[in-house]
């Protein structure tokens, strides 16, 4: 299982299309850090690339 996960830092701010598609994104307490504008951007950006039936998981503190 550990095999189909991969783990890795990506940089918010720029285009992560590339990428694929996903089934789980953890966001967990980074968009703290942005003004609501960014925030909008980088989930717009990241539900583009989430699967139809897939998850985006968030920090308490969006």
């Amino acid at each position: 299982m550990k095999a189909r996960v991969d783990f890795r830092q990506q940089n918010l701010m720029g285009d992560f299309s590339h990428l694929g598609v996903f089934d789980v994104i953890f966001c967990r307490d980074a968009l703290i850090y942005f003004a609501a504008e960014q925030k909008r951007d980088v989930l717009h950006r990241a539900a583009r690339c989430l699967a139809p039936d897939g998850y985006l998981i968030l920090g308490a503190a969006v």
